[in-house]
């Protein structure tokens, strides 16, 4: 799984590859996931540069 940063600006940023343990309703369909620890902070300084 990717993940960007939101907007137009998140698309000139680096994709960050993740592989989280999802978990999905399959009543409703919500679907919620961990972003392993060590990809955290890379996402941050994406979100901050």
């Amino acid at each position: 799984m990717t993940f960007h940063l939101p907007g137009y600006e998140g698309l000139d940023k680096p994709t960050v590859w993740i592989f989280p343990e999802v978990v999905v309703c399959l009543d409703c369909g919500l679907a919620e996931l961990t972003v392993p620890e060590a990809e955290l902070p890379t996402l941050a300084k994406g979100a901050t540069a």
